[in-house]
């Protein structure tokens, strides 16, 4: 219980020197209550009734500073006492002409200076004591005290031992607080070494893990270069199997290659050779884009070298069919493993008969635009709807479609990645491109070069290239007499 009470108003979240104070008070308005009720008593027994109503009333004042720290206004709790206690010498004096009264100014100057928050309370508590004492001095000499008669040698006595203890408790609380304070000083430095170690160790970690991670991006720099490296040379590989513009013009003189890959390596080719009275002109979109597309462009472009060249197959279906054949075997998809692969190509396939003046288109998915002569109409002639490769391996044939060829024709073949650009709107769609072609078919081949380019960067605007974008023509001329 005497613990609850010295502790009134103490929270967890004060600061340890307010906590200090608020059990000065506390302990300072206990002892003062418990002096003037063993007084009151005492008086009470001697049948002094004005007197022990006197040391009642201030019994129940000292117990005031308690109920204000409980309402947590401290700073006014320390007012009260110190005013409470001023209060009670000039009373005592007054009732009993104290000889002990030298104890009390002591009191009253420890408990000013335990509770002062600054300088300038320190010394206003100093000097309201010396003017107490002074006033004390001088009340005999202002009020007529002969009657009271001073107070017994007990008396002195007792006032003495309780002045004693009481300084000894106001100084043991003040020390034994000092001392929590201090432990509690000690405790916190300690926790903050502790945090500074651990601040001081994962620091070093830190700096470890940039210098580790500085020296992965100088090695992941090293590698990406070795790559890039490597993408770049891959790129002279790819382009050197392409046949050049110049090969191409000695067959072809007007020629159209739009080549925009969506990476440093295209999964989109085009394929052209010479074999007896025969032209060959291949346009191929390979599954995927990039290294895996360019594998498989390197493939359908010896592949279908072997076929004609090497093998002599000179019948566009059965080019097709046989490199379908080719590639399924190539890449294993018949088999029943869960890894079974489902990459082909999609391709156009067209001979020019150099002497009759007519062509053979064959497709696997990618048709043949053609415009024949003055009229301006585009044809269109159908693709089949059956991929090189691919998860379908049985019951392929491809169909050849027989195609009258005069000067000035001009036809393109194409792979799905000018259709499926994306922009703003959307994708670019076939009707559109079919509308394009309408456009730009009777220009000089530079000039729809441009005018491709400029169709395919409108569209896009801000987004990125979608796929590979392959768009190879030809303008048919009396040297090749179709």
């Amino acid at each position: 219980m005497l613990k609850r009470l010295i502790n009134l108003g103490v929270g967890t979240d004060i600061g340890q020197g307010l906590v200090r104070k608020i059990r000065i008070v506390n302990v300072a308005a206990l002892l003062t209550v418990g002096l003037f009720g063993f007084f009151t008593v005492v008086l009470v027994v001697k049948a002094l009734w004005f007197h022990a109503s006197i040391y009642f009333l201030f019994t129940l004042a000292f117990c005031m500073p308690l109920v204000i720290n409980h309402r947590h206004r401290f700073q006014f709790a320390r007012t009260v006492l110190l005013a409470l206690v001023a209060f009670a010498l000039v009373a005592v004096e007054l009732i009993i002409r104290s000889n002990s009264r030298g104890i009390f100014i002591v009191c009253l100057l420890l408990l000013g200076v335990f509770l002062a928050e600054s300088r300038k309370e320190t010394v206003m508590v100093y000097g309201f004591s010396a003017l107490l004492y002074l006033l004390i001095r001088f009340i005999p000499f202002l009020v007529d005290v002969s009657s009271v008669r001073y107070e017994s040698q007990f008396a002195f006595c007792f006032n003495l031992i309780i002045g004693a203890i009481g300084l000894y408790l106001l100084v043991n609380t003040f020390i034994t607080d000092g001392w929590k304070y201090q432990q509690e000083l000690a405790n916190a430095n300690t926790e903050l070494e502790i945090q500074w170690s651990k601040t001081n160790v994962q620091r070093d970690t830190a700096a470890i893990q940039a210098e580790m991670l500085a020296r992965k991006n100088v090695e992941m720099k090293a590698l990406n270069n070795d790559l890039l490296d490597g993408i770049r040379y891959a790129r002279r590989i790819q382009n050197s199997m392409l046949v050049t513009k110049e090969q191409l013009q000695e067959y072809l003189p007007e020629t159209l290659v739009f080549y925009k890959p969506k990476d440093v390596l295209s999964g989109d080719f085009y394929w052209f050779t010479e074999k007896d009275e025969y032209l060959f002109l291949a346009v191929a979109d390979c599954t995927g884009h990039g290294v895996p597309g360019a594998l498989m462009t390197v493939m359908g472009n010896n592949l279908l070298h072997q076929i004609v060249s090497r093998d002599g197959m000179l019948q566009p279906s059965a080019i097709l069919a046989d490199l379908d054949r080719r590639v399924v075997e190539l890449l294993a998809q018949r088999t029943a493993t869960a890894d079974v692969v489902n990459d082909g190509m999609d391709m156009g396939l067209l001979r020019i008969h150099r002497l009759s003046g007519k062509l053979l288109f064959a497709s696997a998915k990618r048709p043949l635009y053609a415009f024949h002569g003055t009229s301006g109409e585009l044809t269109e002639y159908p693709a089949s709807k059956l991929s090189i490769g691919g998860h379908r391996t049985e019951g392929k044939s491809f169909v050849d479609i027989e195609i009258e060829c005069l000067p000035d024709d001009m036809f393109y073949m194409t792979s799905d990645g000018f259709t499926d650009q994306f922009g703003p709107k959307g994708k670019f769609l076939p009707k559109r491109f079919r509308q394009l072609l309408c456009d730009v078919h009777r220009q000089p081949m530079p000039e729809q070069h441009r005018i491709l380019n400029e169709a395919l960067l409108r569209w896009r605007l801000r987004e990125p290239q979608t796929d590979d974008v392959l768009v190879f023509g030809f303008r048919s001329s009396i040297s090749q007499q179709c």
